[in-house]
């Protein structure tokens, strides 16, 4: 038994082949989980990433249109270095994406159009990390929260969607880091 006030985690599941990774701008993923999508993509498995933003406002010291193509060139650059081909961006502005409608309606559209058997996602809380929380990018937790049908505490989340019907909102949710 762990003296670690996080609840025990299931084990991350193994009878999958695809995987759609969502979250809210770039290098999000190589903040939460490339590593444990590198070794998914090298066992064989299909990941493609959707993107909320482009990540224009991310950069302090450029215009945002200076600052989208740069970081969508180093996204797509990132995903090819962990094996990952395909790479969609939602086309929402970055700095002001909401969780609602319209960002939910774009999630589910990727989830139906690339027929996943996994989500992958980051935290969806404002705050990652134990038990010095770090503040995030508002936008983050609003991606994720559009993702996640159930809380997962951590700070890369897995959701399963239904055997049954592919083209559902995921039902279950695995934490993993």
């Amino acid at each position: 038994m762990s003296d670690s006030p996080l609840p025990q985690l299931q084990p991350m599941p193994t009878d999958w082949q695809r995987a759609l990774a969502v979250v809210a701008h770039p290098d999000d993923l190589e903040f939460g989980c490339s590593a444990a999508i590198a070794a998914w993509v090298q066992d064989g498995r299909e990941i493609t990433y959707v993107l909320a933003t482009r990540g224009e406002a991310g950069i302090d010291t450029l215009a945002p249109a200076e600052a989208g193509p740069l970081r969508e060139k180093e996204q797509r650059a990132s995903a090819a270095a962990v094996g990952v081909g395909a790479v969609e961006f939602l086309d929402h502005q970055d700095g002001v994406v909401q969780y609602g409608i319209p960002l939910r309606r774009d999630i589910a559209a990727a989830i139906r159009r690339h027929r996943p058997e996994l989500v992958i996602t980051l935290n969806h809380r404002a705050t990652c990390g134990s038990p010095s929380p770090i503040p995030l990018n508002p936008p983050t937790p609003c991606a994720r929260t559009g993702v996640l049908s159930r809380r997962c505490g951590r700070c890369c989340g897995i959701a399963r969607t239904s055997r049954h019907s592919p083209t559902r909102i995921p039902r279950r949710t695995r934490a993993v880091s």
